[in-house]
């Protein structure tokens, strides 16, 4: 794989098949002049072996081959003992201030982060934790919103992330109910990478399966228990009075 020098770690997910869809993400990496390396996506219907028996039957090959491919670039971090590395599907857009937004994050985040979500945070209230240099802040949610196009993964967010269980939900779902892997999930407002126009390119999850955790009272109870317990009961209320 050709690389290019840069601060930051870049694994973007990239199939055999979307040759559009590499040249997009390469072009975004090489106008920034980040260093990067190709993790071959998973074909979901052939996973890796070490990943045999990691999957809910009623995931589809879509959600099942996006999280395997997110899960083969956490094995990059932890095998290469990196202490963080950006890991990008293959349809993100990166802004111009994408690096060093991302060096600020780093260097501004609390030292038990595991990962940090580098698209849109959503309408949902949210914390400042702290102001970048690049006029983005760091951020905590009340609710995580769904999308893995753009994410920041420490060696340890990585670790929990590879811990062998039977995933019933897809990498963003997974992301989105941190207190199932216990993460501490940080986010950066306004985003630094979105997925781009489904009419330049198409999805490759064509339908996404029925969330398999359908109790929304018992979701919304894990939510405000995590929330309370990672920020403290005063600073959640907090978020609803801006």
């Amino acid at each position: 794989m050709e690389t290019t020098h840069g601060a930051i770690q870049v694994f973007y997910i990239n199939r055999d098949c979307d040759l559009e869809r590499r040249a997009h993400i390469e072009k975004q990496l090489d106008r920034l002049g980040l260093l990067s390396t190709r993790i071959r996506g998973v074909d979901g219907r052939a996973v890796p072996e070490w990943l045999n028996g990691y999957y809910d039957d009623r995931l589809t090959p879509g959600e099942v081959g996006c999280s395997a491919s997110h899960l083969t670039a956490c094995a990059a971090i932890r095998d290469s003992n990196l202490p963080y590395a950006v890991i990008l599907e293959d349809d993100a857009e990166l802004t111009d201030d994408f690096e060093q937004t991302v060096l600020d994050a780093v260097r501004i985040a609390p030292r038990s982060w595991d990962v940090i979500r580098l698209t849109r945070p959503g309408k949902n209230a949210l914390q400042i934790i702290a102001k970048t240099s690049t006029n983005h802040s760091l951020i905590r949610y009340s609710k995580i919103p769904v999308s893995a196009a753009g994410l920041m993964v420490s060696y340890a967010g990585a670790k929990k992330l590879l811990r062998p269980r039977l995933i019933k939900e897809p990498i963003d779902s997974e992301i989105r109910y941190p207190w199932q892997l216990d993460l501490n999930v940080l986010g950066i407002a306004p985003g630094v990478v979105a997925g781009i126009a489904p009419s330049i390119i198409r999805s490759t999850i064509e339908v996404r399966s029925k969330s398999r955790s359908s109790n929304k009272i018992i979701i919304g109870i894990n939510r405000v228990a995590y929330n309370v317990r990672t920020i403290g009961i005063l600073s959640y209320l907090m978020m609803f009075m801006g």
